[in-house]
């Protein structure tokens, strides 16, 4: 079994080293991501388009919620 922090160390994950139990935990782990992003929210020192970076965050999160 391969572990996520182990796999982390590497750019990009190998699609033929994804399992289910990896994919859960990469889909946990950028959904918290995302949901620290849409915190930020409109912040033009953080962000240099903020308003549409908030809102197309805010869509993802949508979309991240139904998977």
């Amino acid at each position: 079994m391969i572990k996520l922090k182990d796999l982390l160390n590497e750019k990009v994950i190998p699609a033929n080293k994804i399992d289910s139990k990896t994919w859960r935990n990469m889909k946990y782990d950028l959904r918290d991501q995302i949901d620290e992003l849409v915190k930020i929210g409109a912040d033009y020192g953080v962000f240099q388009n903020a308003q549409g970076t908030a809102k197309i965050l805010k869509q993802i999160k949508r979309l991240m919620d139904k998977i």
